[in-house]
């Protein structure tokens, strides 16, 4: 998919402050306050953003889905291999989070590896399909903020 300039700094946007659920600091009222003020200048309707929202959420889920993975192999396996594994889960969270957000560079390279492949193919991966219930779980407050923030704009 090559997109326009203009285009891409509109997803970009969205790119942006969804991945601010998977940051040290996340967002505060003023994030949202802001964030909401320049969705309403860029997209028409929440649905608009909810459907880039679910891209970007699809692009980060590989990395949930091998967490998935793991546990799901303690739980068959039960071996000290695996438990050992699953050990070393939060400092994967711990360390997988950037302190600040992602770099404009790193979400503009993510948004086009994920748009230049077909979309059934993405999920043919089942890491992937592994991986992308766990993360809505993981953003599902900071989605429901963004979207109140969204709606009560004035």
């Amino acid at each position: 998919m090559n997109m326009s300039k203009i285009k891409h700094q509109k997803y970009l946007l969205v790119w942006d402050a969804v991945s601010m659920a998977w940051t040290e600091i996340g967002m505060d009222e003023k994030d949202y306050l802001d964030t909401a003020d320049k969705f309403h200048k860029e997209f028409n309707s929440w649905q608009e953003i909810q459907k880039i929202t679910f891209d970007v959420i699809g692009a980060f889920s590989f990395g949930y889905g091998c967490i998935n993975l793991l546990i799901i192999l303690g739980f068959i396996y039960k071996s000290t291999f695996a438990l050992l594994l699953l050990s070393f889960i939060p400092y994967f969270f711990m360390m997988s989070l950037p302190d600040w957000g992602y770099s404009e560079e790193y979400l503009t390279e993510k948004m086009n590896n994920w748009y230049q492949q077909h979309y059934i193919i993405k999920f043919l991966n089942p890491i992937r399909v592994l991986g992308y219930p766990l993360i809505l779980l993981f953003t599902f407050g900071h989605l429901r903020r963004l979207k109140k923030y969204y709606v009560n704009h004035n």
